[in-house]
């Protein structure tokens, strides 16, 4: 196993959470109020809505330099 904090495998996990149905159908399943600020459901809304644009600006801009390498 490896700790993934960034790229595809963390926005992930952000947006559908830990996949609890091993080899069963079905992924993760975090609710939207996970990041709901007026109705968080589990705490640190404002730090997983930040993470999450964080990485997703991350990836955007690591993709963008793959781009202009090519």
């Amino acid at each position: 196993e490896a700790n993934v904090a960034t790229g595809y495998h963390a926005i992930e996990f952000l947006l559908w959470g830990q996949d609890l149905h091993g080899t069963g159908p079905g992924a993760g399943e975090r609710p939207y109020t996970d990041y709901d600020l007026a109705n968080c459901t589990s705490g640190n809304c404002d730090r997983r809505t930040q993470y999450l644009k964080s990485a997703s600006d991350l990836l955007v801009s690591d993709l963008q330099d793959m781009v202009n390498e090519w």
